[in-house]
């Protein structure tokens, strides 16, 4: 299994156990966000994405530029989560710390 399998499994399986309802994850364009691949998913009815980084250090790039932004997210080795920072916030700010336990993971912008 690819590391792009791998990071996506990880994501869907930890919503799965959690109950969490979520959509199919389907891959999308990465655009300038460093990732070398990233899907479109929707976390309980809200717009996510699954972002794998080549390295730990694009990884940090984008994180501190999420951050800036008030993003959420949680971050397992190069696999991220990216939860939905403006309507469905306050949901992405309680489910996110769950997710992060499920992976092994850490969750950002709670």
């Amino acid at each position: 299994m690819s590391d792009i399998d791998a990071g996506v499994e990880l994501y869907v399986k930890a919503l799965d156990d959690l109950g969490i309802t979520h959509t199919d994850p389907v891959r999308s364009d990465v655009g300038a966000s460093g990732a070398k691949a990233r899907f479109d998913i929707t976390v309980d009815g809200y717009d996510a994405g699954i972002n794998i980084f080549p390295d730990a250090a694009a990884l940090t790039t984008w994180g501190k530029l999420s951050d800036s932004f008030g993003g959420i997210y949680v971050a397992k080795g190069t696999a991220v989560l990216t939860l939905n920072s403006s309507e469905g916030i306050s949901d992405s700010a309680t489910v996110a710390p769950k997710i992060a336990g499920a992976v092994g993971g850490e969750a950002h912008g709670v």
